[in-house]
Parts: C-alpha cells; structure tokens; sequence
C-alpha cells in the first residue's frame, strides 16, 4: 500500500531534547535500510567447513543501530519513516514534492512530536537526503524552524548515473528512480533553493555528509560502479563536514558495532545539534516586531503627555484673562499622567 508511515523506536524518551528521524532511500525499508546482517553465504562456509547446526541461521549476527542511539542517548525520541520509494515499475512511483509533502505531515501530525518543541535532525541514505531538503522547503514555518541538522548518507545530490543508465535503456523504472538522473535541472534547482535557504537563516542546520568510496556489482560484474560519486554526494554548503566511508552504496549506512566510527561521528553530530544555535528567520522577525511596538508606544506615549502639558498650560492662560476660570488638574494612574483634568466655573458669580 503507496503510504507514508512513521515508528516510534521502542524505549524513545517521552521528553526529548531532540527528535531524530530516520528516512532511507530508494528501494530501501525502514528497518533493512540501517540493519546489518552477517551473509548467509559465510553461514553456510562455516556449518560446511567448520561443523554448524540448525541454529546458525538463528545466530546470525544482526546491528540495528537507530535502537543503540536510544539506549546509549537516553534523552532521544527516535523515529523509522516509511514512504512510496519502489525502483522498478512502469510509470509508478511519486513525485519527489509528493514524497516531501507526505514525510512532512507524518512527522508534525505525529502526537508526541506535537506535543514536544524539541528540535529535529534527519538521518538519510541516499534518496532520503532529497527528501528530506525537499520537505524543509516545503514546509510551513514551524516545521522549519524545528530542523537543526542532516546528516547524508550517500546522497546524490546531482543525481546518480546509474538512474541515467537504467532510464536510457528503457528499463521498466519508476518515475521516481527517473527522477534521479544525473545534472537534472530539477535537482539542480533544489539544491540552489536549500543552499539559499539555509544561507538565509544564519546557518544554523548544520550537515554531515558521508559518501562511499567503494563500488556494487551490476549484473554479476566487479563492484566497480559507484552508485552516487563523492561530487554527487557533495552537498554544496560551506560548513557541511564530509567524510569517505570504504563501503558500498548499500553498506555505508549499516553498522556492525557501537565503535563503529561511524555511530561516533553520528552521536557526536547529535550532541552538537543540541548547542545554542542562531535565531531563525521568523524570530529574528518577531524580536524586530516587538521592537518597533515598544518604540511606537513610548513615541505614542511621550507625544500624549507633551499635548497634555500644552493644553493644559493653554487653559491655564485663559482662565487668568477670561471670564470663565479653569480649574486645571491632572489625571493619574498610579505614578503616570494619562492626561488633563479640565473643569471651568463662570466667574461671573464672584462678582
């Protein structure tokens, strides 16, 4: 079923200091996409070679590392999105703003990020970075100022030859993977809208980008193809820290152990995340609107009491030379003046 669905990870806080969201990437699964498991061909090497049972199957040695940031960072929410990300197909798929627009709502509809302000980072392979950038644009204001960082694994961010290939051929592809296809000027322009939209807000998304430096075979050849090239997999902004993992566009995101490098430099990122960070644009338009309200009003104010001073000189003036007397006060409100206090008496009667 084409859906966009969200899983909150088993031991998530219920009060975060930071929401961390998961989104794989084309042709990926919300859990197989970050689970590394040992190769049942070296199982089967080992009960041949060595003596297995049974067992060796069960035994199997599997890493999902989204549930080792939850129990190494005790103050995380950790969320898993599934969204429409099919390969192969004839005319199928959705549109990147779809894709977006869908990851977007799922996560802000979500209660218990409603219910929370903290923060939020993605975590992408491949697809997912686009995805992610995408939804930022799109999004409203609130969503936005939430987002703290990205982290890219394999991100291609100027499209990947490979989809160029496959959709070349005449590959039963879908409108998705088509999409992708190196230098397109729908990729292009998305990465000139989040570079300026990052620059415009001070910067504070920060970005790690990890691109792979190994290839996959294709079509039982070497694994000499990259799927996303490190230029690719180059985001563009300045302050984004990239760094080469010796894995495949498959493995780079699968993690065998928590001294994985790899997890270091990902909680590390996480932690930093959480640093004071500078004002958003619709701050920085709000603390300027307060401004001006305070300035108008002690304007408004000043201007108030010198009208209320004059008139008040002024009746003073003409109940000492006219026939009316003016009896001339002022009105208070604990220690500010708010205004005159004008009475008259004809006097007339004095006489």
């Amino acid at each position: 079923m084409a859906e966009v669905t969200i899983e909150r990870i088993a031991g998530s806080t219920e009060t975060p200091c930071l929401n961390v969201v998961f989104l794989h990437g084309l042709g990926g699964e919300p859990h197989k996409t970050w689970l590394y498991e040992e190769s049942s061909i070296t199982d089967f090497f080992r009960a041949e070679w060595f003596g297995g049972d049974d067992k060796q199957e069960n035994e199997r040695k599997r890493c999902f590392w989204p549930q080792w940031l939850v129990e190494k960072k005790h103050d995380l929410a950790v969320y898993l999105i599934h969204y429409p990300a099919d390969k192969m197909g004839w005319n199928t798929g959705w549109s990147l703003e779809t894709q977006a627009a869908g990851v977007g709502a799922v996560i802000m509809s979500y209660p218990e990020v409603r219910k929370s302000d903290a923060p939020i980072v993605f975590i992408c392979h491949s697809l997912g970075g686009l995805v992610a950038k995408q939804s930022i644009l799109g999004a409203y204001t609130d969503f936005q100022d939430r987002v703290v960082g990205i982290v890219f694994f394999a991100t291609p961010h100027d499209g990947s030859n490979l989809a160029t290939i496959a959709s070349a051929c005449g590959l039963a592809v879908t409108d998705t993977m088509r999409e992708l296809i190196a230098n397109s000027p729908k990729l292009e322009k998305l990465s000139d809208d989040y570079r300026n939209f990052v620059a415009n807000n001070g910067d504070r998304i920060r970005h790690l980008v990890f691109y792979e430096t190994e290839g996959v075979g294709i079509f039982g050849f070497g694994k000499f193809v990259k799927v996303v090239t490190s230029g690719s997999a180059n985001p563009g902004l300045a302050r984004a820290l990239r760094i080469p993992i010796g894995r495949n566009h498959i493995d780079i995101c699968k993690l065998r152990d928590p001294e994985d490098p790899v997890f270091h430099q990902v909680t590390a990122f996480l932690e930093d995340a959480l640093e004071p960070r500078s004002a958003t644009t619709r701050e920085m338009f709000q603390a300027l609107r307060d401004d001006i309200s305070r300035l108008r009003d002690m304007i408004q104010s000043d201007i108030a009491r010198r009208e209320a001073k004059a008139v008040k000189e002024a009746l003073e003036d003409h109940s000492r030379s006219g026939a009316a007397r003016a009896i001339v006060g002022t009105v208070t409100d604990g220690e500010d003046e708010i205004g005159p206090l004008i009475q008259f008496e004809d006097s007339s009667r004095e006489r």
